[in-house]
């Protein structure tokens, strides 16, 4: 059943959480055998409510991983601000939900794309042959939302990860555990 800006197909108990973060990321869940659960495009929307949205799926087990990102040359200082507080945002829903989660770079997830041009080109083509790209046009767009084909692609890393198919690299992914908030 497609809605406005979510794709939901809830089946199995466990679910792997891709987030892409910034204003035009998304988050994408998977199923342990590599369905496509849902996704939601974080344009423009409050992306903590997004991801609690994605948590509270009774009796669901989740997995996360967050791409890591950083600031770049060249960037403003005001955008690079609002960015982290992004970021930060989602980290925080986590630890506030105590759902440890695993940091992994662009470079180690785009390791499973076909090779193409580009990367965006590889995660389309890789999007097309898993899922088709149908779950990824939102309406009114012209395109598949990148930020959302993004975080499928690293959903699908991370559930490879756990599946013991792949590894992560020890300086690239980062396992963040939380100790419970003391008040």
């Amino acid at each position: 059943m497609k809605t406005r800006a979510v794709y939901w197909i809830m089946t199995e108990a466990v679910i792997i959480l891709g987030i892409d973060p910034g204003s035009t990321g998304g988050i994408a869940g998977l199923s342990y055998t590599g369905g496509l659960n849902f996704i939601h495009r974080f344009d423009g929307e409050n992306t903590s409510v997004i991801i609690k949205k994605a948590l509270v799926q009774g009796g669901m087990s989740i997995k996360v991983a967050i791409e890591a990102v950083h600031a770049m040359p060249a960037q403003g200082v005001s955008s690079t601000f609002t960015f982290g507080v992004g970021y930060g945002r989602l980290q925080g829903v986590l630890d506030g939900a105590e759902i440890p989660y695993v940091l992994i770079h662009p470079q180690t997830w785009q390791r499973v794309l076909p090779h193409a041009a580009t990367a965006k080109a590889g995660v389309e083509e890789f999007c097309k042959g898993n899922w088709g790209l149908e779950p990824f046009m939102f309406p009114r767009c012209r395109r598949p939302h990148q930020g959302c084909m993004d975080a499928a692609v690293l959903a699908d890393y991370y559930r490879q990860v756990l599946l013991g198919e792949r590894k992560l690299p020890e300086s690239r992914g980062k396992v963040v555990k939380r100790q419970p908030l003391k008040l």
